[in-house]
């Protein structure tokens, strides 16, 4: 059984404690009564973490300021500490939900943004993206096309696009595989 590890949530020292599982606590208290008159103790908790943006987060609250904070980066600034510059927050093969040390490390904005959005499956690549005027068939076709030693006017011409410089290039990027190269 593995023993869970507590440190201050940077920020919210003596208020708020996150663990190295992803867990965030309250810490016991005193805080102002609810009639606004006085103080009385409040006992530590759990935190319920609810998603916002995609993420795990928790709501802090200091000097009755609520502040809703990430889980990852809790778990990054107290166990490992800053960003270094230029860094920013990774999850590991266990995805965006799993908080654990073991599955957050700080990496740079390609490695976010590249390998671990392809290992997780929310690359946007091919008919993903958001501009694209092709489909996975219609690649399909103009590489079918390509291999038989057609033309890129003739290509054109068959699957319908204008014959323009654009697309012409859109041929060309095709053959050579700098874009599509994912699609057989």
């Amino acid at each position: 059984m593995q023993i869970e590890i507590w440190k201050d949530v940077v920020g919210y020292e003596g208020f708020y404690q996150v663990s190295d599982l992803g867990n965030v606590r309250s810490l016991a208290r005193m805080v102002k009564a609810s009639n606004g008159k006085g103080l009385r103790k409040s006992p530590g908790k759990i935190l319920i973490q609810c998603i916002r943006g995609g993420y795990k987060n928790c709501s802090l609250c200091k000097y009755g300021k609520i502040v809703n904070k990430a889980v990852h980066l809790m778990v990054l600034e107290a166990f490992i500490g800053p960003p270094p510059i230029g860094m920013q927050a990774c999850h590991g093969k266990n995805g965006r939900f799993d908080n654990t040390l073991s599955n957050v490390s700080w990496g740079s904005i390609s490695k976010n943004n590249k390998e671990d959005k392809l290992r997780d499956g929310t690359l946007a690549f091919g008919e993903k993206v958001g501009t694209s005027i092709l489909t996975k068939e219609l690649v399909l076709k103009i590489k079918k096309l390509l291999k038989e030693g057609i033309r890129q006017y003739s290509i054109l011409k068959e699957i319908g696009f204008p014959i323009d410089g654009r697309h012409r290039m859109l041929i060309y990027r095709i053959s050579s595989g700098k874009t599509w190269a994912r699609v057989n």
